[in-house]
């Protein structure tokens, strides 16, 4: 996992709760001011679960998925 400049529709973690052992992967939905909205991605289909998220894009919290977290999740790769 590494830090980057994200744009909408990338994939991305959060650090923190990787760290902490929740695999989830999230899609930038919407950037505004700064600010990522972040929707949290099924891995069984092609939906968001839960609620959306906002976190500032510039947060260290805010990384690329790790390899086997873009395998999980390998139905929104690439879309």
């Amino acid at each position: 996992m590494g830090k980057k400049t994200f744009h909408e529709r990338d994939l991305v973690q959060i650090k923190s709760e990787y760290e902490a052992g929740n695999p989830s992967c999230f899609r930038i939905i919407e950037i505004y001011d700064g600010e990522a909205v972040l929707g949290q991605l099924d891995p069984n289909a092609d939906r968001y679960i839960g609620v959306h998220i906002a976190i500032e894009l510039d947060d260290p919290d805010l990384v690329e998925p790790a390899p086997e977290i873009l395998e999980q999740y390998s139905r929104h790769v690439g879309k």
